[in-house]
């Protein structure tokens, strides 16, 4: 989670379901923590995303993205962020519409865990 803008201490996320997936608005209070949100925003935007599931999940978007409950990887789809007041909204598009009702469910109940703890 070293490269998880929602883990850290302080960030605040929520959840807004679009037409093609998810955006998480990720905000802090601390103006260190904000600019720490859209520093990682960045790292993950900039990831590429691969359907292999052989691969190892390590937090760099080499794997499938089907176990964790990080709210932003996920298999097949694209991650795009805009900057706001207070940190960032990370933009989750799933890349076939069939996909939009799992992407929506996954990532709730991902955010919900992120709550949780």
């Amino acid at each position: 989670m070293q490269n998880c803008p929602n883990a850290l201490a302080g960030a605040a996320t929520n959840l807004s379901n679009t037409p093609d997936g998810v955006d998480l608005a990720i905000t802090a209070i601390d103006p260190a923590i904000q600019q720490q949100i859209v520093q990682l925003a960045m790292v993950q935007a900039h990831m590429g995303h691969s359907n292999k599931s052989e691969m190892e999940h390590t937090g760099m978007h080499g794997g499938p993205g089907d176990i964790g409950f990080c709210p932003i990887v996920h298999t097949a789809t694209t991650v795009t962020f805009t900057q706001v007041a207070g940190g960032a909204v990370i933009h989750v598009r799933a890349a076939a519409p069939q996909d939009v009702p799992h992407l929506q469910a996954t990532t709730a109940s991902r955010v919900a865990r992120l709550a949780a703890r």
